[in-house]
């Protein structure tokens, strides 16, 4: 009778981590987006997670900790990227509320599985935009991409009128809040401070503006080429 193989210890977490922070990657037509990378310090090769954040992956209300510590998930054995999309924080490119987030999302997959950390399996995980970020990468079939959780994050903005009516309160508030970034690339000052200062206003007194028609002359938004144009072409549509 074979003797019975010896119980293999488990391999003791990772303590030891390295963070590239500001790391770059180039799409498919040329965007340069921003990432931080946690991962072990050790020298070898580990899955990858992944969150692509439509807000500020610095943020760590709205960023980087929304769900998980990624410096909890290196530990545990895992390369971690946080990127910033296209157009948002640190990321060059406009903004296109998720247009994009299927391309770029598979180019993510390609690049991670060719780094010289990444193992080659490739997770993507969000709530909110960060789970629509999540439904577009899946959406565009990445052949490295092994699992993925999307929580509270609609897979279209189409969902954004439950029943029929436009759900005004979220998308105003939403498209106020995302056109702060927008406005912040605005090369011109005194054009952006103006701006910054009209959506403040705004979403200051959210319940007076829910109640003006049209929609789409809500300060701070009106002004689609400067602030946030997929909110306004919604609200177009739904006055």
């Amino acid at each position: 009778m074979a003797e019975p193989e010896e119980p293999v210890a488990p391999t003791s977490p990772p303590t030891q981590l390295v963070v590239d922070f500001a790391v770059e990657m180039e799409t498919r037509d040329g965007v340069r987006l921003m990432a931080d990378v946690y991962r072990p310090a050790a020298p070898d090769r580990w899955p990858v997670i992944v969150q692509r954040n439509p807000y500020d992956r610095s943020d760590v209300g709205m960023g980087s900790m929304v769900i998980v510590d990624p410096a909890w998930l290196a530990r545990q054995g895992f390369a971690v990227i946080i990127q910033d999309t296209r157009g948002r924080a640190g990321s060059d490119g406009d903004w296109d509320s998720f247009h994009d987030d299927a391309d770029d999302g598979d180019d993510r997959d390609e690049w991670t599985a060719s780094q010289p950390w990444s193992d080659g399996s490739v997770g993507i995980y969000g709530s909110s935009g960060m789970g629509m970020t999540t439904y577009k990468t899946v959406a565009a079939h990445p052949p490295h991409l092994r699992a993925a959780v999307a929580i509270v994050g609609a897979p279209d903005m189409e969902v954004r009128w439950p029943g029929g009516p436009f759900e005004l309160s979220f998308m105003t508030w939403y498209g106020l809040m995302m056109a702060i970034d927008t406005v912040r690339r605005i090369k011109d000052q005194e054009v952006a401070a103006d701006l910054t200062q009209r959506i403040l206003a705004s979403m200051g007194r959210l319940p007076e503006i829910w109640n003006a028609l049209p929609l789409t002359d809500i300060d701070g938004i009106s002004d689609a080429d400067r602030s946030e144009e997929h909110t306004s072409e919604l609200q177009s549509h739904h006055d």
